[in-house]
């Protein structure tokens, strides 16, 4: 049982790592995430074009039967699938995906197709079977049967040895389920329902999705496996593992929840990694507990959590309630990668039932919503259930590896190209997320973000846009820059700070370069740490353009300055102090108003301005309809710096503007009291 503060809970991403020993080529050869070769079999087939997805859409997918045989000593699977369907057009050729052949060592062969029990005449090339049928009305039940046999290939259908004993299992994402089953690979169609029944040898275990209904003995020293599930699920969470397995069982009591939720595990027997498995599995109840209470309970509580080890090492794939994980991934904090303790791989794919399984991105290009999330959360679990100086180690290496190049997008243009992309999805994406938090300035608030995008899209698809108007409708402010900055554009801010402090006051200049000339303006919040003998204060400062100029009343000496103290932000900086004086008030050439801080900001805030000659000073304060609130100066002001303190304390969250007018001066702000 875990409990948290959410108050104080500060967090950070999370994600994966190969480890050093494994690091020869890897950028080529291995996903990071899910372990086995990078370059997807989707990659090497040809992407659907717009009229064979316009004929997919044509019908709704409710419900998978899955009824194969499957050994342990090769990669070969053969048997049916069943599709139960509703036509949701007219249709006049029912399409399903399935790979007919790749390579000479990967193939699917389609050897008879029934359509409502009658067997039909088909066609299959191109990574499609296409099942001429009579006109069939919008409303219609449609059942196919495909019976088929074949390999999916390394990619696909992984067959490795651990000790000499055969494991084989299944990879998905992104667009090989019809690697090894007829499907439909559309995000947005989940089936309501499936059931996966595996016959395999009797010296095995048969791992899958959903509950184990049955493990019924079979002729020939066979045994069948039938798993079924009741919620929806994406085409790309479905799988099966086989192989020799040892079965270790857990329950995590969730605060608040009667029951406890059961976790299933399919472990390798007589292994010496068995005893870390066990302990990374006590670790998981206590993230299971965590994410519970941050989230929502656990989706799929009603079914299972789980994981069925690999034959081979390293990573791991989300499979709705029952992750696929690499012997040596399913760890407390992977402390087998080279020393490094803060790659949590377990807790990432436990996130994933939320981010992911629950709310399934509805376009590759907003991955973002699955692997951004579930990183972010291996952060919060590695601060809340390890330790803080791994937190921190962790949020400095994703710094470090999304700012190695200068450019990339977390939202992809080319959807499935960069899929895999560590650097973008697993690093810089969950860094985002880090800077909404600050952004957002309050956890509580953050959290029912969190939770409300969930409810909202639970067992549905979702886009980043939809994230975004979530987080618009709680806060009640405009994050479109945040989005068009972080999200859709590239790069990241490179500050330059100076600080001049002449009497009580500190003239503060940032002027903001990018790490790429196509990079837009990072228009965005950044914290200074101002230290000085005996004490420090922390300052939080707006930049809205490329050079912006601060004045802020400080009567301590300042020693030193430290940007970006929390760690919160995806940027470089350089900061100096380039004069301390004790001089009469220096000449003011311009008039100018400076962006108030802190902002947002509950209950006071700064407003700063200048005048180079006695002028008549009239300020004041609107709502964003452009009526007037109240009047903060209205009299003659001699030629200088001044600065008005704000209480917002009357005032209900929200956008004002704020508006000075001096001789031929006039200039609007925007200020956000968020509280």
């Amino acid at each position: 049982m875990c409990f948290i503060n959410i108050k104080n809970l500060s967090i950070l991403s999370l994600l994966i790592l190969i480890p050093l020993n494994y690091t020869a080529n890897a950028q080529n050869k291995f996903s990071f995430e899910k372990g086995r070769y990078k370059n997807l079999l989707s990659n090497n087939l040809p992407k659907q074009p717009q009229n064979v997805l316009d004929q997919l859409n044509r019908y709704d997918v409710n419900f998978y039967k899955l009824d194969l045989n499957v050994s342990n000593t090769n990669s070969n699977i053969n048997g049916s699938v069943t599709i139960i369907s509703t036509a949701v057009s007219m249709l006049d050729t029912f399409y399903v995906e399935l790979i007919d052949s790749v390579s000479n060592t990967t193939y699917m062969v389609v050897d008879s197709v029934y359509l409502n029990e009658s067997m039909c005449a088909f066609t299959h090339n191109n990574s499609l079977i296409k099942i001429p049928v009579f006109s069939i009305q919008p409303g219609t039940k449609i059942t196919t049967q495909v019976w088929y046999h074949g390999n999916g290939g390394p990619n696909v259908i992984s067959y490795d040895l651990y000790l000499g004993e055969g494991f084989v299992n299944t990879w998905s994402e992104p667009q090989d389920a019809k690697g090894w089953f007829p499907c439909k690979q559309v995000l947005d169609d989940k089936a309501d329902s499936t059931e996966m029944i595996i016959t395999t040898e009797s010296t095995n275990k048969a791992g899958s999705i959903g509950k184990l209904i049955s493990a019924t003995n079979q002729p020939d020293n066979k045994i069948r496996y039938i798993w079924k599930s009741n919620y929806p699920i994406a085409y790309y969470l479905i799988s099966f593992a086989v192989g020799p397995y040892t079965e270790y069982d857990a329950y995590a009591k969730i605060d608040g929840l009667a029951d406890s939720v059961f976790i299933q595990n399919y472990l390798f027997n007589d292994s010496s990694f068995l005893n870390q498995h066990k302990v990374a599995i006590e670790k998981i109840k206590l993230c299971m507990n965590l994410f519970s209470h941050l989230f929502g309970v656990y989706p799929f509580e009603g079914e299972k959590y789980g994981h069925c080890i690999t034959g081979w090492p390293l990573g791991a794939m989300e499979n709705q309630t029952m992750t696929t994980i690499g012997y040596e991934a399913l760890d407390t904090t992977a402390n087998l990668y080279a020393g490094f303790a803060y790659y949590f791989y377990s807790a990432h794919e436990l996130a994933h039932s939320w981010f992911g399984d629950y709310v399934t991105c509805g376009k590759w290009n907003d991955l973002w919503l699955n692997e951004g999330f579930a990183s972010y959360c291996e952060y919060i679990a590695l601060q809340v259930i390890d330790s803080k100086i791994n937190a921190n180690k962790w949020i400095n290496n994703a710094k470090t590896t999304a700012m190695s190049l200068p450019g990339g997008s977390v939202y992809y243009t080319d959807s499935l190209a960069l899929l895999d992309d560590y650097r973008l999805s697993y690093k810089k994406g969950p860094l985002l997320l880090h800077m909404l938090r600050f952004e957002v300035g309050n956890d509580s608030v953050f959290y029912d973000i969190m939770k409300s995008y969930l409810v909202k899209y639970a067992n549905k698809t979702a886009l980043g846009l939809d994230f975004k108007a979530v987080l618009e409708e709680k806060t009640g402010r405009d994050f479109t820059d945040f989005f068009n900055q972080w999200y859709f554009g590239e790069g990241f801010p490179i500050f330059g700070i100076e600080l001049k402090q002449i009497n009580d006051s500190l003239y503060i200049t940032s002027i903001q370069t990018k790490s790429i000339s196509t990079a837009l303006l990072f228009k965005m919040h950044f914290m200074l740490q101002l230290k000085f003998d005996g004490g420090d204060t922390t300052l939080v400062l707006f930049q809205s353009q490329s050079t912006e100029n601060f004045i802020v009343p400080f009567s301590r000496k300042v020693t030193s300055i430290v940007f970006d103290p929390g760690n919160w932000l995806l940027a470089k900086s350089t900061v100096k102090i380039t004069g301390i004086e004790d001089n009469p008030q220096a000449d003011v050439k311009s008039f100018r108003l400076s962006q108030n801080y802190p902002n947002p900001f509950n209950p006071e805030t700064i407003i700063q301005y200048s005048i180079p000659e006695k002028s008549y000073v009239n300020l004041k304060l609107y709502d964003v309809l452009g009526r007037e609130i109240t009047t903060l100066v209205n009299e003659f002001k001699s030629s200088g710096d001044y600065s008005v303190k704000f209480n917002c304390k009357n005032l209900a969250n929200g956008v004002y503007i704020y508006r000075l007018q001096a001789g031929n001066y006039d200039v609007s702000r925007k200020l956000i009291i968020l509280k």
